[in-house]
């Protein structure tokens, strides 16, 4: 699986801001990319949830394109 947990992270939660911006760029590009890492973790987990920086401690969009 992924790398392990940034211990010296916890208790570090994401700014909302944040989560929400990623939201509105991945809602633009659903039909075409594949999410994965904290965004997958993001998605599978329950509504309202707290989003803690140990596991995932960066949340980038990254986007696989053909030639």
């Amino acid at each position: 699986m992924g790398a392990p947990h940034n211990i010296k992270r916890y208790g570090e939660v994401w700014p909302e801001f944040r989560i929400l911006h990623g939201l509105e760029i991945l809602n633009k590009l659903k039909k075409k990319v594949i999410i994965s890492g904290g965004w997958a973790w993001h998605f599978m987990s329950q509504e309202d949830h707290t989003e803690y920086k140990h596991a995932h401690d960066h949340k980038d969009i990254d986007v696989f394109v053909t030639k």
